[in-house]
């Protein structure tokens, strides 16, 4: 009788799959151990961090608390509040020095100006003299002009009258006017 060996029963089907399971296992190793490494970088990186960020914070501490010993330390924030007033003090300033070449701008050349006072509402008081009633409503109309005045605003008549200067009938008025804020404020380089 011939021998029949019943144990040794592969066929192909069962080798490809055999060897499908192997990939399969090789596979899910493969993605196990570089999951495994993208762990331990991030552990790493994070303790990497921590360790510089306790490193600066000890820097940082060490540099208040020398800040906090130095002896000059009261002459310096007295020095630091003066510089902070005098900064204060130079934005706040007006420089009146911007408000006559305006007004020589937007002024006829007839015009003669004997006074000018402001308050401290930010008005602007002028008295104007002008050789005539013509010159002085030509005057006014520059001032409802926006290409020629910019700076000033509510302009009133206070006063309007004639006065006799060397012989000579001329038309003063009293004006009143606001003053654009900016026009007197300069940034200090």
């Amino acid at each position: 009788m011939a021998d029949i060996n019943l144990l040794e029963q592969r066929t192909a089907f069962g080798q490809v799959k055999e060897r499908g399971k192997r990939w399969l296992l090789r596979l899910v190793t493969l993605v196990f151990v570089l999951t495994l490494a993208l762990y331990g970088y991030l552990f790493y990186s994070e303790w990497n961090s921590e360790k510089q960020i306790a490193e600066n914070q000890s820097v940082i501490a060490k540099a208040q608390s020398e800040l906090e010993n130095n002896q000059q330390r009261g002459e310096l924030i007295t020095r630091q509040a003066q510089v902070k007033n005098a900064n204060q003090l130079l934005n706040d300033h007006l420089f009146w020095s911007g408000l006559l070449p305006e007004l020589a701008r937007v002024t006829l050349t007839q015009a003669q100006y004997s006074s000018v006072e402001t308050s401290t509402t930010g008005d602007v008081f002028l008295t104007v003299t002008v050789p005539t009633y013509a010159e002085a409503e030509k005057f006014l109309q520059v001032f409802d002009l926006p290409e020629y005045n910019q700076q000033f605003s509510n302009v009133r008549i206070l006063a309007l009258g004639q006065v006799e200067k060397d012989n000579v009938l001329q038309t003063t008025m009293r004006l009143q006017l606001t003053l654009n804020q900016d026009l007197l404020k300069r940034q200090i380089q």
